[in-house]
């Protein structure tokens, strides 16, 4: 993820026209996602999975609220749940709930 995080940015300061990358370029770009991600609709969670969620890096939620939204419709779920974030995922056990417990 901090490779990715990198070259994002990196193509950021590239638009901008910025040669150097700061710590204000960094922030800005975190600012850019985290109204995106604000824009993402989350009308289908449970109050305790809800709750999960506000402890996510603002400028990652909207990513998160597709691809948890998306299991959800997956496993035939109409609404979010501990049992969707909970979700063991890529095989190896690993769920949304750990990047937030």
């Amino acid at each position: 993820m901090r490779e990715m995080t990198g070259l994002r940015v990196e193509a950021f300061a590239g638009q901008q026209g910025v040669k150097t990358n700061s710590c204000e370029l960094v922030d800005e770009k975190y600012a850019q996602w985290a109204a995106g991600s604000e824009k993402q609709s989350a009308t289908r969670w449970e109050t305790a999975a809800w709750e999960r969620y506000q402890r996510i890096p603002s400028f990652v939620r909207g990513m998160v609220i597709l691809e948890v939204e998306r299991c959800a419709k997956e496993m035939g779920e109409n609404t979010v749940t501990d049992a969707v974030v909970f979700k063991p995922i890529w095989g190896k056990g690993f769920s949304f709930g750990e990047l937030s417990a």
